[in-house]
């Protein structure tokens, strides 16, 4: 498995690529699933995986980021770009 990768980061679209360290994703990989990845391919699933967990989660606690928001349109952006990063749209 390589050490770094150039891949876009959930969340970030500055156009500029980002740099991830892949042993510390391997370590989260493990925490996770209890196992070392089986391939490259199940490394990657299992990381997007984890992303949309962890969009999964946010989206759950939305009702306290709802109640302090003021600004509609900034909700209405946050909702949909976390929603697409759960991969429930």
């Amino acid at each position: 498995m390589p050490d770094e990768v150039e891949r876009s980061a959930i969340g970030v679209d500055d156009g500029r690529p980002r740099v991830i360290d892949t042993l510390d994703n391997a370590y989260e990989f493990e925490l996770a699933f209890s196992r070392e990845p089986r391939s490259w391919a199940d490394y990657c699933y299992g990381m997007a995986h984890l992303a949309r967990a962890r969009a999964r989660v946010s989206l759950q606690d939305a009702g306290a980021f709802r109640a302090s928001q003021t600004v509609e349109d900034a909700w209405k952006e946050w909702l949909r770009d976390t929603r697409h990063n759960a991969g429930w749209d």
